[in-house]
């Protein structure tokens, strides 16, 4: 049993190069992490600048039922942490 095992893995991973196509889709998935890892850093840092962001929001004053507008340069407690 332990010998058929050994020839099937030898038979299917090194006799056929087949390693290497482990080897590939390991470098495609270390290339995915590593921009997703990038692109969610700029896409927090973005997030986290639009919030930290002490001007108001550029809308329309007359349009109140925005909860998320910053009328008059005031800030609301669910925006930001600073009093």
């Amino acid at each position: 049993m332990i010998d058929s095992l050994i020839e099937s893995f030898t038979n299917n991973l090194i006799a056929e190069d087949r390693y290497m196509m482990i080897l590939e889709g390991l470098q495609v998935t270390l290339l995915i992490t590593l921009w997703a890892a990038v692109f969610g850093t700029l896409l927090g840092g973005v997030i986290c600048w639009m919030r930290m962001n002490h001007r108001a929001l550029t809308v329309d004053k007359r349009r109140r039922d925005w909860p998320w507008a910053l009328h008059s340069g005031r800030r609301s407690s669910a925006l930001c942490c600073h009093r």
